[in-house]
């Protein structure tokens, strides 16, 4: 867990430094130095000490190969065969803090520390982080006390001191902890900011002013203590101060991109649009400013805000427009005027942005991806083809990609190859189910158009394994057995469950009505089909069947009526030409 000041560290983190540095800790040493200077332990026999030394080593190993489990085993022996090493108790602390046994590790730690009569610094900052890990401030911070009475020029310690009382809710302790840092070193940037976000929180705002007074007087060219100046101003209430120190700032900084930004900030809470909107613009238009800042301000602000007004358009697309202008040669920044028009389902312009997007950088797939999409959308099925090719070259693991290049080969009637790159793009296919039924429901059709008609049915039959409720799957499964004239019983069946699903799907109600014309229903078919006609009346396949019930019922007249509908509508088959010529269907 993080604290929310600036000093504080992760418990492990702080403990993996620590278990590092344990080769260069002062460890405890044996009673008789002199004759053992390196032992862990603390005057054991020879053959007790060849034991502990066989123990801990055998921790070490484990402990560096990460099997913490082990290495903790080997360590608590080592204990055993020597109670009164620190060193092993310090090792087992380590071990369960990585097992996450903090309770245990605690125990050892203090062991540790208890039985260290020289005070080793390292056994103590692992107990002080143990304890601020189980917010235990008080102890934590006590360790730190010893620790600044025994290295009083070590600052980290009196940081981390005050942290502990800040992490506590002990501002006034925290502060006076700061206070001493300066007083002993001198002004510190970072101890002065964290005195002025401690005053600010209190509500002291004219203690926190006057240290960044100071600050500024000593650094007037750092515009960030301008701009925390302004903010501390605006939070006490003082709209007008926090003005003049934005103006003081941008006086001297005409052209600071961040300046321009805080003042947008001001004068939109301010309520003052017209105003921000300005100072935005000028912000857009500041080639100093960081490109990230203007792509964050346009999805935060305006891309992924709902319900957007024609004026919170208008502004999204100036500033797009803007920051295009002003880095023609980034790519993000066509990348996010593409997505401005995608948005607003322009998707022409749209892909004019990616396209110019992957001219600079071309290996960005989240651009690649919106670009297949906006051809989709426009159903330019040659250019969705040549880019999925194209795409494919630079992430042949993207299934996504395989799936556009099939669907497209798919619409151009390129069948064979639609079936080979959906083929392979299904193998990378991982965790999604939706997207491998999507795959095996265009297989399915690739390969009936290819006459393989035991493949397309195959994957017709895995579409419904995975989803026996897909629509989709069975009226087209459905319709294409009626046309083969095969499985008649199962095609109604499959087209009726689809039916349920999508009572008023045109497609789906043509599909019912030509099965039972199939089945020689004819008054039932005519029913189905007409309320299909009456969906989509410039269809050619149902005006076609519509005529061919027609004719069964012995409507002549009506059914070369509806035939001729289905040759303007665009069915230019020899079978339709035969029936229109002949007045009649011939088997």
């Amino acid at each position: 867990m993080k604290n929310n000041t600036i000093f504080y560290v992760f418990l492990l983190a702080s403990l993996s430094v620590l278990a590092s540095c344990s080769s260069g800790q002062r460890l405890s040493k044996s009673k008789d130095e002199n004759n053992n200077p390196n032992s862990l332990s603390t005057g054991l026999s020879e053959l007790k000490q060849h034991e502990f030394d066989e123990y801990y080593f055998d921790g070490e190993r484990e402990k560096v190969a990460g099997n913490y489990e082990k290495a903790l085993q080997y360590y608590e022996q080592a204990a055993k065969t020597d109670n009164n090493s620190a060193s092993a108790y310090y090792e087992i602390a380590n071990a369960d803090v990585q097992l996450n046994k903090i309770e245990d590790a605690e125990k050892a730690s203090e062991k540790a520390v208890g039985i260290d009569k020289d005070a080793n610094k390292w056994y103590m900052l692992q107990l002080s982080d143990i304890y601020r890990f189980e917010k235990k401030w008080d102890k934590a911070a006590d360790l730190y006390q010893r620790l600044i009475g025994i290295e009083p020029g070590n600052m980290e310690y009196y940081l981390r001191l005050a942290a502990i009382y800040e992490a506590a809710g002990n501002t006034a302790e925290a502060i006076k902890e700061y206070d001493k840092i300066e007083k002993t070193f001198g002004v510190v940037g970072e101890v002065a900011l964290e005195k002025v976000k401690l005053y600010t929180a209190e509500g002291k705002y004219d203690k926190a002013v006057d240290i960044l007074n100071t600050l500024i007087e000593k650094n007037p060219g750092e515009p960030s203590y301008y701009q925390l100046l302004a903010e501390t101003w605006l939070k006490a209430g003082k709209e007008a101060k926090a003005l003049e120190v934005y103006n003081t700032l941008l006086a001297k900084n005409p052209n600071d991109g961040e300046t321009q930004l805080a003042l947008a900030e001001f004068y939109y809470k301010k309520g003052d649009h017209a105003a921000a909107f300005d100072m935005l613009k000028k912000a857009f238009g500041n080639p100093k400013l960081s490109i990230d800042n203007k792509v964050s301000i346009l999805y935060n602000d305006y891309l992924m805000q709902p319900n957007k007004d024609e004026e919170d358009k208008t502004e999204t697309y100036t500033l797009a427009k803007i920051m295009v202008a002003t880095h023609p040669s980034e790519a993000k920044a066509h990348a996010i005027y593409g997505d401005v028009f995608y948005l607003d389902k322009n998707y022409d312009s749209a892909r004019v942005q990616y396209r110019k997007s992957l001219e600079t950088k071309k290996d960005i797939f989240a651009v690649w991806q919106q670009l297949l999409v906006c051809e989709g959308e426009l159903k330019d099925y040659k250019a969705l083809a040549d880019e999925s090719d194209k795409a494919l070259e630079l992430f042949p693991s993207q299934p996504f990609v395989y799936f556009m290049d099939g669907v497209s080969n798919l619409q151009l009637k390129n069948y064979k190859k639609a079936a080979d790159v959906l083929e392979s793009g299904v193998d990378q296919v991982a965790d999604n189910n939706s997207l491998e039924i999507d795959f095996y429901n265009n297989l399915a059709e690739a390969y009936y158009r290819l006459n393989d008609y035991t493949k397309s049915d195959m994957y017709f039959e895995k579409v419904l394994d995975k989803d026996p409720d897909n629509a989709l799957a069975l009226n087209n499964y459905a319709y294409y057995l009626s046309v083969r004239n095969e499985k008649l019983d199962k095609a109604e069946a499959m087209s009726k469950k689809s039916l349920e699903k999508e009572p008023t799907n045109a497609s789906y109600l043509d599909t019912y009505g030509y099965i039972l014309y199939k089945e020689g229903k004819y008054e039932e078919a005519a029913k189905y089909i007409s309320q299909s006609l009456e969906a989509d009346k410039q269809s050619a396949d149902v005006n076609e069947h519509y005529g061919d019930v027609e004719y069964k019922l012995g409507n002549v007249e009506k059914a070369l009526e509806y035939w001729k509908y289905a040759k303007q509508y665009g069915d230019d088959s020899p079978a339709l030409d035969r029936k229109i010529a002949n007045q009649k269907i011939v088997e």
